[in-house]
């Protein structure tokens, strides 16, 4: 939430829609394979579950994961609240050894694992790029770098950009400059750093 009580974009479920179909395939394979239906609500929310997702999927945010539940025929509790919570529970027999018990899994059967790891390459293979991505002060030295999958350098600096702004809140976005820097050769999202030398 943001200071005047809003829903930061990436927690809303329409966030959802900017998957591809791909990623969309493989999310709802999982939702299918490792959550079942329950008569109360899991003590696990949709940002841990998305968590879960994350141990043998690809990043998402809160708010894609959220949609997928949608798409997948689960209703939260609260749709007001950040964090959703689903009449859902685990199976058990997909759990591994050191897991918690209230973590969320696939199956480990052979099938159920080619499948998803089927799944999982088609996302790899989708025509996306890593790119490094600086948010820079236009004034001070501070500075920060983000490595972000994206479809395009313009895609990428708006990723940059409402990831700064979701995590650091700046009084006005005005004041800071996106900068691409580079294609990387990274998978995942993230926040590399925060540099405070002149760049």
């Amino acid at each position: 939430m943001n200071k005047r009580g809003e829903m930061h974009p990436l927690d809303l479920s329409s966030a959802y829609d900017e998957l591809n179909q791909a990623e969309k395939d493989a999310i709802a394979y999982w939702i299918e394979h490792a959550i079942g239906k329950a008569t109360k609500n899991s003590n696990r929310t949709s940002y841990g579950i998305k968590h879960d997702f994350e141990r043998d999927g690809f990043y998402l945010t809160n708010g894609q994961f959220k949609g997928a539940m949608l798409v997948a025929g689960y209703q939260p509790e609260d749709a007001q609240e950040l964090n959703w919570t689903f009449k859902i529970k685990p199976y058990k027999e997909n759990r591994r050894p050191g897991d918690d018990p209230g973590w969320f899994r696939i199956g480990q059967d052979e099938p159920t694992q080619q499948e998803f790891a089927r799944l999982i390459k088609l996302v790899k293979d989708a025509e996306k790029t890593t790119f490094l991505v600086l948010v820079k002060h236009r004034q001070e030295r501070d500075t920060h770098l983000y490595s972000l999958l994206a479809t395009g350098q313009e895609k990428a600096k708006h990723l940059a950009l409402t990831q700064f702004e979701q995590e650091y809140a700046p009084d006005e976005l005005t004041e800071w400059k996106v900068i691409v820097l580079q294609p990387t050769f990274s998978d995942q999202p993230t926040h590399v750093a925060r540099l405070d030398q002149e760049l």
